[in-house]
This record gives structure tokens, sequence and C-alpha cells, in this order.
């Protein structure tokens, strides 16, 4: 007869089996763990082999900082399956190919990134400004802070707050020369606004009476001018729209029809004539639209990221036009870079918008056969053969980077804070030939002074406009006569101040090293430019009415930066754009009467019929030689390349 386990036995089976359990489980499991991974690890390799074949056959830039290739892109290219699962989460991997070329091993670098963490501008656009969402038919959410403009939404609103756009208006006004009077009289100690001594004084030196409240229907001035309390008014905070792109400040403007992102510049890059005069003006025929397409292009780092577009330029007589179609498109040919219309000025809110710099500054859209619409503060037409402002627009493509910043302005830029940074690296240190390196619109710190990159000569020697003006005493900004007639010479007026007292101030005689740095027999070219002529006459150096050997010398009217510089205007970002930290300043393109001589105005505008007696300020020009090294620095306002 067979006899069963006992109770103690099958325990002790139980427990030997549990101890097992325990001992083997964990190695399984981690097995199958490994397993998994190790299988996570060859999807990855696959999906990063699989973004090297796709740079193979299409062109992905060679960028020094992580861009990226979604997953999508790579399925489509019929490169990578469709719905990819993680063997270790069982889930569809959404991640991206982060890539960057690496110069010093002449090939791309891939990795997979589950968080997908570099932000194309379109992302960061619709993160910071959800309501900009177009559908190709204009915003698909319409708002007080965005307007629809030929199937794209674009940003309404200010690059001043409130208070910024109060005290701006209310300088000068009686009473209140300054912006300091102004926040004494208006508002106390911890910047809380004092209503009643802005009413008291609207009602007695502000020119407004009684009679005007009742006959509007209101109780306050405040409401009379601005439509709203001042609780209201003074909530209003800037865009925080800013980016840096090319050696230059843009604003982000919105996102077009086809999902390209628009941006201006935060300055005019130069002043010219719009076109010829008493010529059939349209956009096409225009010097604006050469210059923009030409020259400045050119100069742009990375301008492949720019798409051609055609643009509206359709006629109007209307100051306050706000057209959000184009009926009549007057444009013929694609065009890479192009102009703000009137329209779009006046959709973003005109004189209140971030559109308004307070400088003469030209659209596209004509008014007539022989004028073009500007927009300074109110929308107003002029003669094309004027020389005004160009402020450039371009559209950029949808899945270029952002490599830092938060759209502020300040002036501290970072990868946390300042303008947002476009598809280049901005956190490091640059190093390397000062040629090779800088491009048009950059800073440059040299001797103690802040300079702009102008332009690159074809000997690679490096052209510096002083992001500033001489001054003398220190201080005190210098402005003297061009001379007894416009010809720019190193032994009288002009040509000899700066080439001896004013290159004294820059680099002191004592310098040796920083003298050395200079080419001290530039040749300066002097073309006799008339009202309404090309620019290409002005920057002409193949057949010009003279040419100079010095040291120091001018802009030239066309050339790269010929305006009002947007961190002169700003004081360096700290106020807002306008006129009040600018001066008139000298160029070297003499006029056709040898008494006269063109100048840039502090609002903009370059001017023909200056006479060389006038007394302007001087914003020298130097060149630097093309062995000239960066030491550090990236060539921002905030950290100027030092060489």
């Amino acid at each position: 007869m067979k006899k069963g386990f006992t109770l103690v036995e099958l325990l002790g089976v139980i427990i030997i089996l549990g101890v097992i359990a325990l001992i083997t489980f964990p190695i399984i499991n981690k097995s199958i763990k490994s397993s998994k991974e190790k299988a996570l690890e060859q999807v990855i390799n696959n999906i990063e082999d699989a973004a090297y074949k796709y740079s193979i056959s299409n062109d992905i830039g060679y960028q020094t900082f992580y861009n990226k290739i979604e997953l999508s892109t790579l399925v489509n290219a019929g490169i990578l399956k469709d719905n990819i699962v993680n063997p270790v989460t069982d889930e569809q991997m959404q991640g991206c190919v982060l890539y960057k070329w690496v110069e010093e091993y002449k090939q791309y670098e891939f990795k997979y990134d589950e968080n997908c963490s570099v932000k194309t501008i379109k992302d960061v656009v619709l993160s910071n400004f959800p309501y900009l969402e177009t559908n190709g038919n204009g915003c698909v959410t319409p708002t007080d802070n965005n307007y629809s403009y030929m199937g794209g939404c674009y940003l309404k609103g200010s690059n001043q707050s409130g208070k910024d756009i109060f005290v701006s208006q209310l300088n000068g006004a009686p009473g209140l020369d300054s912006i300091d009077v102004i926040n004494e009289k208006f508002f106390d100690s911890e910047g809380n606004f004092i209503a009643e001594n802005f009413e008291n004084w609207a009602l007695t030196d502000g020119g407004i009476s009684e009679s005007d409240l009742t006959s509007a229907g209101v109780n306050t001035v405040f409401e009379l001018i601005y439509g709203m309390t001042p609780e209201e008014w003074f909530a209003q905070q800037p865009l925080n729209n800013s980016l840096w792109y090319s050696g230059f400040l843009w604003r982000i403007m919105g996102i077009n029809r086809d999902g390209t992102v628009r941006l201006i510049t935060d300055e005019n890059v130069t002043a010219i004539p719009w076109g010829a005069r008493n010529t059939a003006q349209n956009w096409d025929n225009s010097y604006a639209k050469d210059w923009l397409n030409n020259y400045f292009y050119s100069r742009l780092k990375g301008n492949n990221i720019i798409k051609e577009e055609t643009w509206c330029s359709e006629t109007t007589t209307d100051s306050s036009s706000a057209r959000t179609t184009c009926a009549n498109n007057l444009s013929t040919e694609t065009a890479k870079v192009g102009l703000l219309t009137i329209d779009e000025y006046n959709l973003a809110g005109g004189i209140n918008s971030y559109l308004d710099i307070d400088q003469y500054q030209w659209t596209m859209t004509p008014y007539s056969s022989s004028s073009a619409w500007l927009s300074t503060g109110d929308a107003i037409d002029h003669g094309v053969s004027n020389a005004y402002g160009l402020r450039a627009v371009i559209n950029v493509n949808s899945d270029v980077t952002i490599t830092g910043g938060n759209g502020t302005l300040g002036e501290t830029w970072s990868s946390e804070a300042g303008p947002y940074i476009l598809n280049e690296d901005k956190n490091v240190e640059v190093t390397g030939k000062l040629n090779e390196k800088a491009t048009s619109g950059e800073y440059v710190m040299f001797a103690g002074r802040k300079y702009r990159v102008v332009d690159k000569d074809s000997n690679g020697n490096t052209k510096l406009i002083l992001d500033g003006y001489y001054e003398e005493p220190s201080g005190t900004i210098y402005k003297m006569s061009y001379g007894s007639n416009n010809t720019f010479s190193t032994t009288t007026g002009i040509g000899q101040k700066l080439n001896v007292d004013v290159l004294n101030w820059l680099v002191q005689e004592s310098d040796t090293t920083n003298k050395n740095k200079l080419v001290n027999n530039y040749t300066w070219y002097q073309n006799n430019f008339g009202y309404g002529q090309s620019y290409t006459i002005s920057l002409n150096e193949e057949n010009p009415t003279r040419s100079i050997n010095a040291t120091v010398g001018l802009i030239r009217i066309g050339e790269m930066l010929s305006g009002q510089s947007s961190s002169i205007l700003t004081k360096g970002y700290t106020t807002t754009s306008g006129y009040n930290n600018a001066y008139r300043y000298w160029t070297m393109t003499p006029y056709s009467s040898s008494s006269h001589a063109w100048g840039v105005n502090f609002d903009g505008r370059a001017s023909d019929s200056i006479d060389v007696s006038s007394t302007l300020g001087l914003r020298a020009v130097i060149v630097v030689n093309s062995d000239v090294t960066i030491t550090k620095g990236n060539g921002t306002w905030s950290n100027p390349y030092q060489i």
C-alpha cells in the first residue's frame, strides 16, 4: 500500500519550489528585459540608419547644431516602415532623429530622441501664439490678437507695454518735456498710475475740454483717448516675438497660407529710392526689390531656409486700406525677399503695433504710377524717387530650428532668455578668422568700441561700422560740416577729422596691436548719386567718380546698414525703438551738386540735399585685415565677437 505525502512533506516541496522561483524569476525577467532592450537598440539603430540613408539622397544642410528629421518623413520617403513599436513599452514610437554636421570628422551625427527636444520655428510660434493657427484660409480662431491676410494668420499687437505707449505718446507734450517728468507726474513710487493727475493735466494743459467728454459720451479723458480704463490699458504687455537670424534682429509676423513663417527686420537695413523718377511703378521693376533680392539676400547666412514667394503689390489710394486678399496682384515674378504691404501694416494695428518703429519705411504697395506708401506712424504716400528705409520681409521654412531664447528683448541674451535664435548655435563661443565666421549685421568689439559687420571684400578684409557716433568730449555727440565741397580727402574737412582725431578715438596711437589690424590704405569710393537713381550707381566700384586711400571712411548710400541701427535706436535694447536716441550722420556718397552730400536722418530717411556746410554726426567705418581672428563671443549684441 502506497503512502501519500504528508502535509509537512508537501509544504517542504512548496517551499523548495518557491525558493527556486525566487532565484530563477529575476534571472528570467532580467533576461527578457535585456532581450527587449537589445531589440529596442536594434530598432533605434534601424531608425538612425534610415536617417543616414535619407541624408544621402536629400539635402539636409550642414548645420553644426541639432536639427530633426521626423519619423513620418522617413516613412513617407519609403525608408522606414510605419507604426514602429517600442519593444520595451509595446507602444508606438513617437520621437524623431536629431542630427548635426560634425566638421571635425566631415560626417553627420544621428541620434534618436524620444522626446524630440529640438523645436522648429512653427512649433515655437504655435506654442507661444496658438491663435496663429491657419488652415490656409486665414486664422482658424479669430481673436483681438491676430488678423487674417492672404490665407495666413498674423500677429496683431505692440512691441511696447501699455505704459511704454502712454509715456512715448505724451513725451514732448506741454509741460512734459521728458520721460522722467511724465513718470514723476503720473505714477507713484511703486509705478501705480495716478488717474487724477492725468485728468487734471489733460483738462488744463492737454487741450481737452469738458465739452469734449460730453460730446463723446464718456466720463474721463483717459477713456476718451484710449477707449478703455487705465487698468485695462496698463495691463497690455509687449509681444515677445523677437528673433535673431543672420546678424539681424527680426520680428515674427505669423504663419503663411503654406505653413512658412513670416519675419520682418526690426530696423531699416538701408535707405534708398523705391524706384526711378517719372517711371511707371510696380514692385517687379523697383530698386527696392532689386536691392533686397540681390544685395541683401546674398549676404544672409544660411539663406536656403527662405522660400521664394509671389508677393501682393496691389495699388491703393486708401491710407487706411486693410485688404485681406489680393484681387489684382501686380507682382508677376516670385522673390525671396519683400516688404510689408500697407494692408499688413494697418491690419496689425498701424501706429500702435510692433510694425511701427518710428522710422520712415517703404511698403511694397504703390499709390500711383509715381509714388508708393510709407508706414511712419500714419500711412503716407511719397514719390518713389525719395530715399527711405527698407525693412526686409522673408518667409522661412516651417521646419527650421530654434536653438534658444524666449522671444524677449533686453541687454542680456542667453539660451533661455532673449530673442529666439534661428538656425544657428549661439550658445557657444566662436573662434577663428573673422572673415570666415562673421556675417553682415553681426556685432564686433574692437579696441573697446562696438561695431557691426557691413560686408567682406574680395580680399577677405572685413568692413565695420561704428554702432554709435563719434563723441567729443566723451558723452557728447560731435557734429561737423562735410567741408568746402563733397570731395572726401584725408587732408581737409570730414576725411581729415576721421583719419586723425576719430581714428585716435577709435584706436589709441599707442595701441600698436590693434593699429596693425586695420587696413591703412583701404580704397574708398565716391560716386555722384542723384535723386531717384539706382543704388547700384552709389555702390559702383568699376568706374567711380573718385577713389581715396584712407584708414577711416563712411558708409555709402545703398550699402548694408546704411540706415539707423536698431541697437542705437533702442540704446542697446533698453528702450523701445524710435528716434530720440538717433542723430543725422554723413555718408560717403556725394550728391550730383558739389555743394551737397548725402546723409541719413534720425528718422531713417536718406537726404540728398544736405549742404556741405551743415553739421551732422559721424559714424566711422573701418576695415580690418583678412587675418584678424575672433578670440571669443558669438556676434550678437549681448556677446559681440572680440577681435
